[in-house]
């Protein structure tokens, strides 16, 4: 019982960070203005 609990709060705790880091990166992304991403304006 003991480990299935600790595996499923560790892969919602990962969801969350992988979230987290998504969105960190989208927003890091538009910040630098990175010229390969500038020509796409799908990327903003």
């Amino acid at each position: 019982m003991g480990l299935s609990d600790s595996i499923l709060r560790v892969s919602d705790r990962s969801r969350m960070i992988i979230a987290i880091y998504n969105s960190f990166l989208k927003v890091f992304y538009r910040i630098i203005d990175f010229p390969m991403f500038a020509e796409t304006d799908e990327y903003f």
